[in-house]
């Protein structure tokens, strides 16, 4: 996202290139998955986030803390 909270490079896909879906995830698993993002111009991001949604409905899934608190729906990363 740039400072004003517009989405300049997106990217949705299936975990793993749909290779391992969530339904056969086990609580707790952790799954790497690397992404590459072009950004337009001389944009440069402000914020990351990342988030996840239930298909076909796309409904965003909530995102919760280790002590089970909700979150949200969407984690934000450190921009480097």
């Amino acid at each position: 996202l740039d400072a004003t909270g517009k989405i300049i490079a997106q990217q949705d896909a299936e975990p793993l290139n749909g290779n391992y879906p969530t339904s056969i995830w086990d609580a707790g698993e952790i799954v790497r998955e690397d992404y590459e993002f072009v950004f337009p111009g001389d944009a440069a991001p402000q914020r990351v986030e990342i988030g996840m949604y239930a298909q076909p409905s796309l409904t965003r899934l909530p995102v919760f803390d280790a002590t089970d608190a909700r979150m949200g729906d969407r984690i934000e990363l450190p921009v480097e």
